[in-house]
């Protein structure tokens, strides 16, 4: 292949995820660009320096399109230039000696660390722990014969990969801080954006998605108070929970967005949502507490309240789309039993109501009873009976009690009338909770 740079041991680097294979190392980026043809290169492929840094064609194969890898660390293959000993002049080996320590001190080179390969002139390459040992963490070179004065030996060095450890510099990522409307930027991707609304809604528009490398990440945390929503340009899709052109994110919550590419023939792109903590796809969910709270994170007590549409517009935008018999318009609220509906908001001060469901029992729904629908308390038809006597009292026509003490003698006349005792409502057995809508 042309443009290889000749090494007395070659190398070959191999781009695993495309079984490209390239001769290297290149002495500098631009002569690697001119040697590798563009007809010749693909995404993934690795490209190294001889100083053992590694650039990869990540998202195209133009020469804009080669970046470092792995945040400019150092990481690939290093090597060492070969070394020739002549004994009785070079540092290390005495004449008729076997043994030298190549640490850098008393003159020599320091080949710790290094894997090496030795070449005697006249025999040609030894055969290690046959005809010499080397011990990579002293050092020390034993050869089994002397060496004679003038003998040169030819030492190469097995190319080292290095992967360095772990730091802050190659962990940290970029952090901004976003607490009014923003337009995101191709540069946050890659990035975090805290986001902290101050008891308000923030728009945070998200840029044309055709101008965003695929599936780089952007982290989001929402802080704060009130909500955020993120918006689409030209309408272009988020497919979250379905397809949409926004998405509501309550504080607490976090997520991240990427653009995936559905069909790159056909240009087809959309955002997508990964690792998502929070109350998504649960807005509009009930459920209930035994604390004896009326406030949970995203979370609102049924008691009637009313509640601003920006600093929950999530769950205002669930009741928009919600069934028509149960919603009422704000000003109907307190009408009947409108008290157990969603309203529409105020065009005035932008609220909406939420049900008041306290004290009151829940029943499951049934064909010939819809959710939501309102029935008062009431007593399942029932008979009351007495036994009376048809037969006359002595000496009167009159009916009498067959059942009375006195039967015979007392006349059957009713008297009717209410009882005072038991509550102000009917009720089974039963024990309090707190019911609460989930935003």
């Amino acid at each position: 292949m042309s443009g290889q740079k000749e090494l007395n041991v070659q190398i070959r680097y191999h781009a695993p995820l495309h079984g490209d294979w390239r001769w290297g190392p290149w002495d500098d980026i631009e002569t690697a660009l001119s040697q590798i043809p563009v007809a010749e290169r693909v995404i993934g492929l690795w490209v190294f320096l001889s100083t053992g840094v590694r650039y990869i064609f990540k998202s195209g194969v133009q020469d804009s399109d080669l970046i470092l890898d792995g945040q400019g660390q150092s990481t690939g293959f290093v090597f060492l230039e070969p070394a020739t000993l002549t004994i009785g002049t070079s540092p290390g080996f005495a004449v008729n000696g076997t043994s030298a320590v190549f640490d850098g001190t008393n003159g020599t080179s320091d080949w710790r660390g290094w894997g090496v390969n030795v070449d005697r002139r006249g025999v040609g390459p030894l055969v290690q722990d046959t005809e010499f040992t080397w011990n990579i963490t002293t050092g020390e070179l034993d050869i089994v014969s002397p060496l004679l004065e003038g003998e040169t030996l030819t030492i190469t060095f097995d190319p080292k990969i290095v992967v360095p450890e772990p730091d802050s510099s190659n962990l940290d990522f970029n952090v901004s801080l976003i607490t009014s409307d923003y337009t995101v930027q191709t540069s946050d991707f890659g990035t975090k954006l805290i986001i902290e609304p101050t008891n308000n809604l923030l728009v945070i528009t998200l840029p044309d998605i055709a101008t965003i490398q695929k599936n780089r990440p952007l982290m989001i945390e929402v802080g704060g108070a009130g909500c955020v929503k993120f918006v689409t340009t030209s309408g272009q899709t988020i497919n979250f929970n379905g397809a949409n052109s926004y998405l509501f994110v309550k504080p607490g919550e976090t997520l991240t967005i990427y653009k995936f590419v559905r069909n790159a023939g056909t240009n087809t792109y959309e955002w997508r949502v990964s690792d998502p903590v929070g109350n998504f796809g649960k807005t509009g969910r009930t459920f209930t507490s035994y604390d004896d709270v009326t406030s949970v994170t995203n979370g609102y007590w049924l008691n009637g309240q009313a509640l601003d549409s920006n600093i929950h517009a999530r769950l205002y935008d669930w009741v928009t789309k919600i069934a028509g018999d149960k919603v009422c318009a704000y000003s109907d609220h307190g009408t009947g039993n409108n008290y157990l509906l969603f309203s529409l908001k105020d065009p005035a001060t932008g609220f909406f109501y939420i049900p008041d469901t306290r004290n009151l029992f829940q029943r499951n729904s049934s064909a010939t009873r819809d959710a939501g629908v309102y029935q008062a308390d009431q007593v399942a038809n029932h008979t009351h009976s007495i036994s009376t006597h048809t037969a006359p009292q002595s000496g009167s026509s009159t009916p009498c009690y067959t059942s009375h003490s006195d039967a015979g003698t007392i006349p059957a006349t009713l008297t009717t009338g209410n009882n005072s005792g038991g509550g102000t409502e009917t009720n089974p057995v039963n024990f309090s909770i707190n019911h609460f809508v989930i935003e």
